[in-house]
């Protein structure tokens, strides 16, 4: 059965997903549109924060534990070449991580300098090196990616979607306009057999403020769920939140996913689980500078 871990750490960003999607669907609003694409320049280096901190509590019968987690990493997109179609081909890059695990008895930041501890092993690896190149279309879509000169499978292309690049809408969207962004996770039944669920992300335009989109983000689960079994492996999959997107410039500012999700009898009679998560991804603060220097321009 797969099951939550709590030791677990999620670098780049937690909400990984498996997309089952290619553009995303659309609803209608009136008022003018607002073009929202990625818009990618020759030699750009995009460096972000990306922080989260988790609290997972297990309750089996009448033993309980809490554990929370932290991590702080610095990602760089780089862009590598740009294409005839508007695509880009860029460079994703983990600069360091900070990371506090089991309410703080274990932690390394790997700008120490130290090596990391037994727990951490392994994650200094895909520090300081590239970890692979992205193709990725104005709307966001990773058409492709590459790792160490292997071209990525299938479950690494569709986690990099929604990690790296949120997807924006095909065609110009009014305010209070949505798009929707269908994906699948497979969990196991009580029989120990496969079932595929599916979930869409549905993203709304809420506001645009001296040139910057607000857009809202909420994660359903549209097939209907089994058992708790069920629930409880997708607990970590349903976070909702917000993102800011530069229009002009065409890049994220910021993104914030939360979630507070619980479930009773995940693992069987007088079982509880309860996550809560909160992920924020930042611009850095010099590629901000430069945005706001800039000024707003209109659609």
């Amino acid at each position: 059965m797969s099951r939550i871990v709590p030791g677990r750490l999620f670098l780049l960003a937690p909400c990984c997903c498996l997309i089952a999607l290619v553009l995303p669907t659309m609803t209608a609003a009136d008022g003018p549109k607002h073009s929202l694409q990625y818009k990618f320049a020759a030699d750009s280096a995009l460096h972000y924060t990306v922080g989260n901190e988790s609290t997972i509590d297990v309750q089996v019968s009448d033993t309980q534990e809490e554990v929370q987690h932290s991590s702080e990493a610095g990602r760089l997109l780089r862009t590598v070449s740009l294409n005839s179609n508007g695509s880009a081909n860029l460079e994703v890059m983990i600069e360091y991580v900070n990371l506090s695990a089991g309410n703080s008895a274990i932690s390394w930041d790997s700008r120490s300098g130290e090596p990391p501890p037994a727990q951490f092993q392994g994650i200094e690896k895909t520090v300081g090196r590239p970890l692979m190149i992205i193709t990725v279309a104005s709307t966001g879509e990773v058409i492709a990616a590459e790792s160490d000169g292997k071209m990525a499978d299938k479950s690494q292309l569709e986690a990099a979607q929604f990690d790296l690049l949120p997807l924006l809408p095909a065609s110009p969207v009014a305010i209070g306009e949505s798009w929707t962004e269908p994906f699948e996770v497979e969990v196991q039944t009580q029989a120990k057999l496969p079932r595929t669920i599916s979930l869409q992300r549905l993203y709304t335009l809420r506001a645009i403020d001296n040139g910057i989109a607000e857009i809202d983000i909420r994660t359903n689960v549209l097939t209907p769920l089994q058992d708790p079994m069920e629930e409880g492996q997708l607990i970590q999959r349903t976070p909702s939140g917000t993102l800011r997107f530069d229009i002009a410039r065409g890049r994220m500012l910021e993104r914030i996913m939360k979630l507070d999700n619980k479930v009773v009898g995940w693992q069987g009679p007088q079982t509880t689980l309860h996550v809560v998560r909160t992920l924020q991804e930042s611009l850095g603060s010099e590629e901000k500078a430069a945005a706001n220097a800039a000024g707003p321009v209109t659609k």
